[in-house]
């Protein structure tokens, strides 16, 4: 390690407790939860979608604020929309009647 890595190993050995498994109980009362979804669109680089196609589409026509989309990540087939959990719905129920770059997508939500 380096002095610097050294004394950060330090610093977690000395703070660290350790405890047999077996005594440790789950927190049951913690519930993992985010403020975003993944939607996937059944298109990608070659239907030739575009992060702007998308972007527009859903700003102007089914009309959602652009802070409540989240990265777009473009695949070859797929395409993923983080999308925040307030207008996810909103936008799956839309694009049963919108169309991005004149063609209907088929999309659904990520568990």
């Amino acid at each position: 390690f380096s002095p610097r890595e050294s004394a950060k190993c330090v610093y977690v050995t000395q703070r660290a407790e350790e405890k047999q498994l077996d005594t440790l109980s789950p927190d049951t009362q913690s519930v993992l939860t985010t403020e975003w979804q993944t939607l996937t669109l059944n298109g990608g680089k070659k239907t030739k979608l575009r992060k702007g196609d998308i972007l527009g589409t859903f700003c102007k026509e089914i009309g959602i604020e652009a802070e409540q989309i989240g990265q777009i990540d473009i695949t070859e087939t797929f395409t993923y929309v983080a999308l925040h959990n307030n207008v996810i719905d909103k936008v799956q129920r839309a694009l049963h009647r919108v169309k991005i770059k004149k063609k209907k997508y088929r999309s659904w939500v990520l568990d």
